[in-house]
């Protein structure tokens, strides 16, 4: 899990993601296909990208 704040963009979310985890964890980030789109947009609008249609929307797996 990676908890992110209010400006966080799928750029800065990726590259956490990468720093944090090996590709053996197997874990996938949700984001959208431009780097500059803040994550909680994205959230709110739906959660909308390359691999929605594995893991569905972004907004149907928010926790907080």
């Amino acid at each position: 899990t990676i908890k992110a704040g209010a400006g966080c963009t799928n750029a800065v979310m990726l590259s956490t993601a990468s720093s944090n985890f090996e590709k053996k964890d197997g874990a996938m980030v949700l984001i959208g296909s431009c780097p500059s789109v803040g994550i909680a947009g994205y959230t709110l609008g739906g959660g909308m990208g390359d691999v929605t249609p594995y893991t569905g929307y972004a907004a149907d797996l928010l926790t907080e």
